[in-house]
């Protein structure tokens, strides 16, 4: 349930999935958001700003458009700003995560920057230097250990790749054995351990349901 604070006319509301859960929501001001698996994500509306904590996991926002409120999803040391766009952020640890952008246009900058100056930067102006990195639509941008990797342009098979999950699925296509179990543990209590090093490398093709993962390692296995 929301939460309010008086003074501020703030609006708070968590929101949690377990793991192997996914679920979505609808905002206040009309945003959507799905969550993934082992997510936490808290939400706060005032009159001014939209500012979100991915806490942890990953999380898809269809932002609603709102030039007065920038929407803003702070992630560890980062923050993802958008006023009206499609995107996706993973959040694997405090310096470690992912932004994928579907429509739009999403800001990178430090979690400590200041909304004043957020703003400023969606102002056309051709004097305006940008406060962080700017990711467009079709675009992802990785972030390891305190260090932003060069943008990537995302073709349409790795799009769906990297967010089948919205659709329950999981798509591997060549990666290794040892990421492709990191991406799978996620979804389940169980944990896998390679006792043969000469097999991490192995080339892992297929497709699975996120929510049927036990059944799925199995079969693989076999």
């Amino acid at each position: 349930l929301p939460s309010y604070n008086e003074h501020q006319l703030t609006q708070v509301q968590t929101f949690k999935t377990e793991i192997g859960e996914q679920s979505s929501f609808v905002l206040s001001d009309g945003s959507h958001i799905q969550l993934n698996t082992n997510t936490e994500l808290q939400v706060n509306y005032s009159s001014h700003q939209r500012q979100l904590t991915l806490i942890k996991g990953e999380a898809q926002f269809d932002v609603r458009k709102d030039i007065t409120r920038p929407f803003t999803v702070v992630a560890g040391e980062k923050s993802f700003t958008a006023l009206g766009t499609i995107f996706n952020v993973q959040k694997n640890g405090e310096d470690k995560m992912e932004l994928v952008v579907t429509e739009g246009r999403v800001l990178i900058a430090k979690a400590t920057e200041t909304i004043a100056t957020i703003k400023k930067s969606f102002q056309p102006s051709d004097s305006t230097v940008l406060p962080g990195l700017l990711v467009e639509s079709g675009e992802k941008a990785t972030i390891a250990e305190h260090v932003e990797k060069p943008i990537q342009a995302v073709s349409l098979s790795q799009l769906q790749r990297d967010l089948a999950w919205q659709q329950g699925m999981l798509i591997f296509e060549g990666e290794s054995l040892t990421n492709v179990l990191a991406d799978i543990s996620r979804y389940t209590t169980s944990r896998f351990e390679i006792v043969d090093p000469q097999i991490a490398n192995l080339k892992v093709a297929g497709y699975f349901k996120a929510n049927d993962i036990e059944l799925s390692t199995s079969k693989a296995v076999t």
